[in-house]
C-alpha cells in the first residue's frame, strides 16, 4: 500500500482483486438463473427501478462494513479485548471471512456474535433460496420437461420441481462440508469463481445482444474458455512457484491471470465459430414469445384482465435511452472516476478526509434502508390507473349496416392480438375489427333477423373462446345461446332469455338470465342440464339474494361472479357457492352522486380488484374498490354526447393488455378507446 497506510487506495492486492472481483461478479450476474427468475417474475414496469435502486442499497453493504468493521478490527488487534490478542488474525482467517465476526466481539462482546450469525444466516439463506428456484426451474422445465417429459402435468412437474430442491440442498451440503475439510477458504473460493464461471459471460450477453452468435458458438465457447482458463491459472501457478498446491494456486497473480482469460477468451472463440459454423438464419426471437403458462387448465376469462405485459413493454421501451445512461453513469463514477485518480494520486486519507468517507458510507446505508424497508411499503400502496379524458374512435360512428358502421352495439370483447368482437346488436351480426382497421368483417349472422341457424336476433353479448377460436353469443330474441366456429353454428343452450356472457379459468360458461333473475354456469361441453345457480334465482327483489334484470357479468380467478344488477342500479358480487351477494357497486337507489348508479349494463374487474362499470344512463364509467362506500368516474360524465370526452348511454366495457379502455357507446354507434396514462 501507498505509505505502509490501511487509508488508501493504492494497493497492488487491492487493484488486482478489485479486477478479479469484477470479473467474478460478472459471472455471477450474467449467469445466475436466480436473477433471471426475479426479472421475470417482477412486473416488467417495476424491474428497471427495482434493478437500479437494489443495486444502490447494496453497494453500501461492503463499502461501509468493510471500511467500518474491518479498520475497526485492525484498529483493536492490539488491545486485550480482541478475541486473539495478543496474536493478529491469520491470514487463513481473513480468508475465512472472520474479520467482521471477530470485530463484532471485539467491540460489543457476544452480541456482536450473535448479531454477525443472524446476519449471515439471512444472507446464506436469501442466497440458497434463490439458488434452489433457479436449479429446480432449469431441471424441471429446462430438462425435464422438455427432453423426459413433454407432456407432463402441472402436478407432475411440481413434483420433480420439490425433489430437485431437496437433492440439490443435500448435494451443495455435502459440497460444502468436503470444501471445509480439504482447506479451500472462502476467499480462494471467492477469487476461483471467475476462472469456473466467467468464460461463459460473454456468450451469455451475446445469446441477447447479438443473433448472429450460433448455437454452436454458444455451447462451445464456455468449455473451451474454461479450458483456457483453468490451464493458464495453472500454468502461471507452475511459473511462480514451480509446483502446483492449493496454497500456491491462491497467489493473486495466479487468479487475476485465470480470471482474465476466462472473461476473455470467449471474444476469440465466439466469432469464429460462428463463422465456421453458423446458424442458417439469424434467431428472431419468436419462439420466447411462445413460452406459455404450464397449468393444468384453461385460462379464459370473459374478458382480459388489466394485464401488465404490454404496458410493461412500452414502459421499458420508453426508459430504453434512461436505462442506458444511468448504467454508463453508475458505471464510470463507481468503476472509473471514483477509484482510479485516488488510485493514481496514492493519496493516503487525512482525518477529516476519513471522517467524510465513513460519514458518506453511513449516509448510503440509511439510504439502503428507506429503498428496502420504506420503499416497498409505499410502492406497494394500491396504484390507480387514469386515462386520456378524449377517446379516439376505433370502430363504427355513425348507424348503418355497412363494414365501416355499427347500430346499436352492446357487448365487445378484446383478443390478445387486440382484435375487437363486437355484438352489432340491431344488425343482428356479430363484426370483428382487426387491429387499427378502418371497417370490420362479419363472423356471424348478418342474414338478416331470423331463427335460422345462421340467423341471429339482437344479439347480446360475445365472449372468445381463445381454446378452439370459436365465439359464444347469447341470441337474445332467440332466447339461445349459440356458438360459432369456422362458420359451423351450434346451439349450446335453449330456451333461456339470456343477456350476458362469462367464462372462468376452469372452464366453465356462465350466462345471465333477464327474466329469472339469475346466472348459471355450465361445464363447456356439457350443456344437456340446466346448469347451475351462482347468483340470484330467487326471483325479482332487491334483497342480496335477489336481482332484477342482470345484464353483463364477470368472472375472477377465485371463481367469484360480478353482475350488473341494472334494474337495482347496483353491482353485486357473489362468491363460490354463496347463498347470498354483496353490493360491490351503488345501491344507494338511481342517481348520479358518486355513490349511485343508474342503469348499469357493463362490469370488468382488473387485477388489482378495483371494479369498473359502465353506468349506463350517467353516461360515464366509474371505478368503485369493494368497501368503499362511493366509486369515482374515470371516463365520460361530461354529459350524454358525442364529443370525444363524451359518451352516449355506454354498455359494455374491456381493457386490452396495454391497459387501454375500450367502450361501447350504445347511442352513438361506436367503440371508444380510452388510452392509459403510463
Amino acid at each position: 500500500n501507498a505509505e505502509g497506510s490501511y487509508l488508501t487506495m493504492q494497493s497492488k492486492q487491492g487493484a488486482i482483486f478489485f479486477i478479479i472481483n469484477i470479473i467474478g461478479n460478472f459471472g455471477t450476474v450474467f449467469l445466475d438463473n436466480g436473477y433471471y427468475n426475479k426479472a421475470i417474475a417482477a412486473s416488467p414496469i417495476s424491474a428497471l427501478p427495482g434493478y437500479v435502486l437494489g443495486g444502490i442499497a447494496w453497494f453500501g453493504i461492503p463499502f461501509l462494513i468493510a471500511t467500518t468493521m474491518g479498520l475497526a478490527a485492525v484498529a483493536l488487534e492490539n488491545n486485550p479485548i480482541f478475541p486473539t490478542y495478543p496474536n493478529r488474525l491469520s491470514a487463513a482467517d481473513v480468508s475465512a471471512g472472520l474479520t467482521l465476526s471477530t470485530a463484532a466481539v471485539a467491540l460489543i462482546g457476544k452480541s456482536g456474535a450473535i448479531a454477525t450469525l443472524i446476519m449471515v444466516f439471512m444472507a446464506c439463506t436469501s442466497a440458497m433460496s434463490a439458488q434452489l428456484i433457479a436449479v429446480s426451474s432449469i431441471v424441471t422445465y429446462d430438462i425435464y420437461k422438455a427432453y423426459f417429459n413433454q407432456t407432463a402435468s402441472g402436478k407432475k412437474l411440481i413434483y420433480v420441481s420439490h425433489m430437485t430442491v431437496v437433492l440439490f440442498g443435500l448435494g451443495m451440503s455435502i459440497w460444502s462440508i468436503a470444501l471445509y475439510y480439504i482447506d479451500i477458504s472462502m476467499g480462494y473460493l471467492y477469487s476461483m469463481m471467475g476462472i469456473i464461471i466467467s468464460n461463459a459471460v460473454i456468450p451469455g450477453a451475446l445469446t441477447l445482444l447479438w443473433n448472429r452468435q450460433s448455437k454452436w458458438a454458444v455451447c462451445l465457447s464456455p468449455p473451451l474458455g474454461f479450458i483456457c482458463s483453468v490451464s493458464a491459472w495453472l500454468a502461471m501457478t507452475k511459473i511462480q512457484f514451480n509446483s502446483i498446491s492449493i496454497e500456491t494456486t491462491g497467489s493473486d497473480v495466479s487468479m487475476l491471470v485465470g480470471n482474465v482469460v476466462a472473461l476473455l477468451s470467449p471474444v476469440v472463440f465466439v466469432p469464429i465459430i460462428s463463422f465456421i459454423a453458423p446458424d442458417p438464419t439469424p434467431y428472431d426471437f419468436v419462439s420466447m414469445r411462445a413460452i406459455e403458462l404450464v397449468d393444468d387448465g384453461p385460462i379464459n376469462t370473459h374478458h382480459p384482465s388489466l394485464g401488465e405485459t404490454e404496458r410493461g413493454i412500452a414502459f421499458l421501451t420508453g426508459k430504453l435511452k434512461f436505462a442506458r445512461i444511468i448504467a454508463v453513469v453508475l458505471t464510470s463514477c463507481l468503476v472509473i472516476i471514483w477509484p482510479f485518480p485516488m488510485y493514481g494520486t496514492a493519496y493516503v486519507f487525512s482525518k477529516s478526509f476519513f471522517t467524510g468517507w465513513v460519514s458518506i458510507g453511513i449516509i448510503w446505508m440509511f439510504f439502503s434502508f428507506c429503498i428496502v424497508g420504506v420503499y416497498p411499503i409505499v410502492e406497494n400502496q394500491p396504484k390507480f390507473n387514469k386515462w386520456k379524458q378524449n377517446a379516439t374512435t376505433i370502430a363504427g360512428g355513425n348507424p348503418g349496416l355497412k363494414l365501416n358502421q355499427l347500430f346499436w352495439p352492446q357487448g365487445i370483447f378484446i383478443d390478445k392480438n387486440k382484435n375487437i368482437f363486437i355484438a352489432d346488436t340491431s344488425n343482428h351480426r356479430i363484426v370483428e375489427w382487426k387491429s387499427n382497421a378502418t371497417e370490420g368483417q362479419i363472423i356471424a349472422g348478418g342474414n338478416g333477423i331470423g331463427k335460422q341457424m345462421n340467423q341471429l336476433y339482437y344479439p347480446m353479448d360475445v365472449i372468445v373462446d381463445q381454446e378452439n377460436h370459436s365465439i359464444i353469443i347469447t341470441d337474445y330474441n332467440n332466447r339461445r345461446v349459440v356458438q360459432w366456429m369456422n362458420q359451423t353454428q351450434q346451439i349450446l343452450i335453449h330456451n333461456i332469455d339470456c343477456y350476458g356472457l362469462g367464462m372462468d379459468k376452469n372452464g366453465f360458461l356462465y350466462v345471465s338470465d333477464y327474466k329469472k333473475n339469475e346466472v348459471r354456469k355450465w361445464k363447456m361441453g356439457e350443456y344437456n342440464n340446466e346448469g347451475i345457480v351462482v347468483a340470484g334465482g330467487n326471483g325479482k327483489g332487491n334483497q342480496l339474494s335477489q336481482l332484477n334484470f342482470p345484464t353483463s357479468i364477470f368472472v375472477d380467478q377465485d371463481q367469484s361472479v360480478y353482475v350488473t344488477d341494472m334494474s337495482n342500479h347496483r353491482v353485486m358480487k357473489w362468491t363460490k357457492d354463496a347463498k347470498e351477494g354483496t353490493i360491490v357497486a351503488g345501491g344507494n337507489g338511481r342517481g348520479e352522486n358518486l355513490n349511485q348508479l343508474s342503469y348499469p349494463t357493463g362490469v370488468i374487474v382488473d387485477d388489482l380488484g378495483q371494479i369498473y362499470v359502465a353506468d349506463r344512463r350517467n353516461d360515464r364509467i366509474m371505478r368503485w374498490c369493494e368497501g368503499k362506500e362511493e366509486g369515482e368516474v374515470v371516463v365520460g360524465g361530461s354529459g350524454f354526447g358525442n364529443q370525444p370526452n363524451q359518451l352516449g348511454s355506454p354498455f359494455g366495457l374491456s381493457f386490452d393488455d396495454a391497459g387501454n379502455l375500450y367502450v361501447d357507446d350504445y347511442d352513438n354507434h361506436r367503440i371508444q378507446k380510452f388510452e392509459i396514462i403510463l
